[in-house]
């Protein structure tokens, strides 16, 4: 029990990493003009970003994907025993195309952190990784109304999804996604990620932990750090990326403590 919530995880070091990074920075912060926004959460691992975010909003709709079969157990457990409505779950990949494909994930079943699609993208030793089979889903056939917030940690997939729902882009609102930086995988390059945001007039940020950074220190910390990751902020304004990025978190970090004088 952590929070109130009722919580099943597959390995204890990767939840309290999870929870202090969900719940303790609140990453997937955000602000919208509805009690019931629509949200489409890309990687949802054992769902501690679906609890945060019915927590915030109770009333909204989920869809969720999330392709490690195993994960997907723990995550079904964990919206059922929190008794969680509203939300769809999709034991899929995101991907540009509806196939069956192949998926990695870690040789030791207690580890489940950056399960991916792409062999490219595998971290650390290949011996350490198996492959299984997975379906894949284009997340464009989920876009079909606007989406007040879409969650992507798909472990560098990022710039392929991204593309394959470039023409629903219009419908997206704000998008928050943990961009993964590789040198063996060509297929997720930051720049032309940059610009086709920018071609859908979304205005950007990066963010990692309580820092904000900017595109010098990313391409700096690219040459130093190989694997390298970071938070993107994307949303159609600037003063809504700074009031997410800054000034939102700051008023929750705020009325946290006032709670605590109480």
């Amino acid at each position: 029990m952590r929070g109130g919530l009722t919580i099943s995880y597959i390995n204890e070091q990767e939840f309290e990493y999870l929870w202090y990074e969900i719940f303790g920075l609140n990453q997937y912060l955000f602000s919208c003009k509805t009690d019931a926004p629509f949200i489409i959460d890309c990687g949802a691992h054992i769902g501690m970003s679906i609890l945060y975010f019915k927590r915030r909003y109770p009333h909204a709709q989920i869809v969720a994907f999330e392709a490690n079969p195993q994960t997907f157990q723990v995550l079904e457990q964990n919206i059922k025993q929190n008794h969680i409505q509203g939300v769809q779950l999709i034991n899929a990949a995101v991907g540009e195309s509806d196939e069956e494909i192949p998926f990695y994930i870690r040789q030791d079943s207690t580890l489940s952190w950056a399960d991916t699609a792409l062999k490219q993208a595998i971290v650390g030793p290949e011996q350490q990784w198996r492959t299984i089979s997975a379906r894949a889903i284009r997340l464009s056939s989920y876009i079909t109304r606007p989406v007040d917030f879409l969650k992507l940690d798909i472990e560098g997939m990022e710039e392929t999804v991204l593309r394959e729902v470039q023409e629903k882009l219009p419908l997206v609102r704000e998008l928050r996604m943990e961009f993964h930086c590789n040198s063996s995988n060509v297929a997720n390059n930051i720049d032309r990620t940059l610009a086709l945001l920018s071609k859908h007039n979304y205005k950007y940020a990066f963010k990692i932990d309580r820092r904000v950074i900017g595109i010098t220190e990313i391409r700096r910390s690219m040459k130093l750090e190989d694997p390298y990751q970071f938070i993107i902020y994307a949303l159609r304004s600037w003063r809504r990326v700074w009031w997410q990025i800054w000034f939102l978190p700051m008023l929750i970090r705020i009325k946290n403590r006032v709670r605590r004088m109480i």
